[in-house]
């Protein structure tokens, strides 16, 4: 206590202390709760003396029943922010600290905090915190927090963290977290990390973490990689592995293939397949190590797998030039592509008479010593007449060789074929042309003539 006196002056002086403070680091959850309140809705409906004071007093107070017109105009007024309801109902909306029990709001419900039990509006909830159990809107839901439970909109589904449960919405669904559980709306689903569950839609799905378990879209799927299975009618995408499966009405893309790939028309692999790729139209691995089935196969390196198909490229495979010579046809060409196991060959023939043959061909290799292979050749090949470039017949052959190896590269080989022949009547000349040089089968109708002989085929290879 400082005396007066009344015969002098007291100067006092005050020096100002400076503290060393430390900025800390708010916590999620804490950002959570702020975050409500920068929604337009919220900050439109919530006036900002109710929000200051949810903001600032920590005592949180239970109540077992709340009715509010809006929510400013309530049982419990200006603290609605910082109350936590068993039963609450809004006439038009209202905003409480946290539900545990049910809140019924005619339009709007918005809790800062967290929800416990049923929430139902007819038109939005917005939560600041988590949700469990039942949250239903008619046109949508936003929730800063995770969801436990089942979530259903009429239009969409926000959920800033976890999903452990069910999303079920007419148009969308968006998660900025894992998902645990199963995400259905009518037009896409949207998950930022992994998917544990099942996203189903009508056009897309998108994962940008991994799909543990399944993606189906009526159009197309997104994921990273794919433990599961994606199903489209469109495209499935994946941009890293697939060691579950994808199935696709038009295309299938990943960097690796362990499960399988199966696609209306085209199949692609990055990186390496060592699985099962199906498609109508097209399979593309850079490696494989697995199986392709499709129309044209292309591959870099096929080092245990197998390509199937019409045509299958292999740029480091199996590549052969082969000139011979059989009974029917003097001068053959042909070109093998694909791998010794199984390859496509390109066929043409001159018999230096008139006539001339086009055709293709499957075939296996199997090597006998360093010197030795055994080649199996089936083809088909269509009769032309030079002049007119008339199909009139067909020759289908099965052969059997042996190679004899002069080097890596260079081969001769020899052997017989077994031969049939389907040749058509010839109007013009009034006669069937003569292909086989002997039969020990022949039959004729009206206008077709079957014609069976043991022939030989003798020749040299190039090998790619």
């Amino acid at each position: 206590m400082i005396e007066p006196t009344y015969d002098k002056n007291v100067d006092i002086y005050l020096n100002a202390l400076t503290f060393q403070t430390q900025k800390i680091k708010p916590k999620s959850s804490y950002l959570k709760l702020n975050d409500i309140h920068e929604r337009k809705i919220v900050s439109f409906l919530v006036p900002k003396d109710v929000k200051l004071i949810s903001d600032n007093l920590i005592i949180q107070e239970n109540r077992l029943v709340q009715i509010s017109l809006i929510p400013f105009i309530g049982t419990n007024r200006k603290l609605s922010g910082s109350v936590n309801n068993s039963f609450s109902f809004n006439l038009f909306s209202g905003y409480s600290g946290g539900i545990n029990g049910i809140e019924v709001g005619v339009f709007l419900n918005i809790v800062r905090r967290n929800v416990s039990g049923i929430q139902l509006s007819g038109f939005a909830n917005v939560v600041g915190g988590d949700t469990k159990y039942l949250q239903v809107a008619g046109f949508f839901n936003k929730n800063s927090g995770s969801v436990t439970g089942i979530q259903l909109a009429g239009f969409s589904n926000v959920v800033l963290d976890t999903v452990n449960g069910i999303q079920i919405s007419g148009f969308n669904n968006t998660l900025h977290g894992y998902m645990n559980g199963i995400q259905i709306s009518g037009f896409n689903n949207v998950t930022t990390k992994n998917v544990d569950g099942f996203q189903i839609t009508g056009f897309a799905n998108v994962a940008i973490g991994d799909v543990n378990m399944g993606q189906i879209a009526g159009f197309a799927n997104y994921g990273r990689s794919i433990k599961g299975i994606q199903f489209a009618g469109f495209g499935n995408i994946s941009i890293n592995n697939v060691s579950g499966g994808q199935l696709a009405g038009f295309f299938n893309y990943s960097k690796k293939v362990k499960g399988f790939q199966i696609a209306g028309a085209i199949n692609i692999s990055i990186k390496e397949n060592t699985g099962f790729q199906l498609a109508g139209l097209l399979n593309y691995a850079k490696k494989v190590n697995g199986c392709q089935i499709a129309v044209f196969n292309v591959s870099d390196t096929v080092e245990r797998g197998l390509p199937i198909g019409l045509f299958s490229f292999v740029r480091k495979g199996f590549h052969r030039i082969e000139i011979s010579s059989n009974e029917v046809f003097y001068f053959n060409a042909s070109y093998k592509l694909g791998v010794k196991r199984f390859y496509n060959s390109i066929r043409y023939g001159n018999d230096f008479s008139g006539n001339l043959s086009a055709g293709y061909g499957i075939g296996t290799q199997l090597k006998l010593s360093k010197r030795l292979n055994v080649n199996i050749d089936l083809s088909s090949d269509i009769f032309l007449k030079r002049n007119s470039n008339n199909q009139f017949g067909f020759l289908n052959k099965l052969a059997t060789t042996i190679d004899f190896n002069f080097s890596k590269h260079i081969s001769m080989f020899i052997g017989p074929s077994y031969n049939v022949s389907l040749v058509a009547f010839d109007d013009e000349n009034n006669l069937f042309p003569n292909i086989a040089p002997y039969s020990f089968y022949d039959k004729t109708t009206s206008d077709i003539q079957v014609k069976m002989w043991i022939g030989g085929v003798f020749g040299l290879s190039l090998t790619l």
